[in-house]
């Protein structure tokens, strides 16, 4: 009831000043506070760990403003559609065997699919800042320490849709 308050009044304060400032963060950094307060009662690591990660993406804000400045359209809205399968889609997906004999764990396929896709993100990114001639050597080095099989599956996809060929399947050995 409380938080809702703050809510509501962060929201009028903000429309309120929203002609003189055009950011939200105060506004976000405020509700957040509340709720790690509100937190620290029932689960105070959690709330350290959520504390520690808005400090991050706090202080990180000037590197992010020129990060998305720079992302083209569909950059954004890749990120965003990788963000709710991280966060979203796989913790809701069923840690069990299904189907007969036990033969699929959604989760663990879900899991792999991030990594793969992950992989993928990651590499993209690297190349398009670091360029094409130090980029995908990083990126098969950082994450060959993960997983080597989901490396090479994601590598040979991008270089597959870079030359211009339709995947249809792919299966790594």
């Amino acid at each position: 009831m409380i938080l809702a308050g703050l809510v509501a009044l962060v929201l009028i304060l903000y429309r309120h000043t929203a002609v003189r400032n055009a950011g939200m963060t105060t506004e976000a950094a405020a509700i957040g506070t509340a709720a790690l307060g509100a937190l620290c009662h029932g689960q105070p690591q959690m709330a350290a760990v959520l504390g520690v990660t808005l400090t991050a993406i706090l202080s990180s804000k000037h590197f992010t403003h020129g990060l998305v400045k720079q992302m083209r359209q569909i950059e954004e809205t890749d990120t965003l559609k990788f963000l709710v399968i991280v966060l979203i889609v796989v913790p809701l997906l069923p840690n069990r065997a299904l189907a007969p004999f036990g033969a699929i764990d959604p989760y663990k396929i879900g899991f792999l699919v991030v990594l793969v896709w992950g992989i993928s993100f990651v590499g993209y990114f690297l190349t398009r800042i670091l360029g094409t001639q130090k980029g995908p050597g990083l990126t098969g080095f950082l994450n060959g320490l993960t997983s080597s099989t989901a490396v090479t599956a994601a590598m040979a996809l991008g270089l597959a849709v870079a030359a211009g060929q339709t995947v249809a399947f792919l299966v790594p050995a």
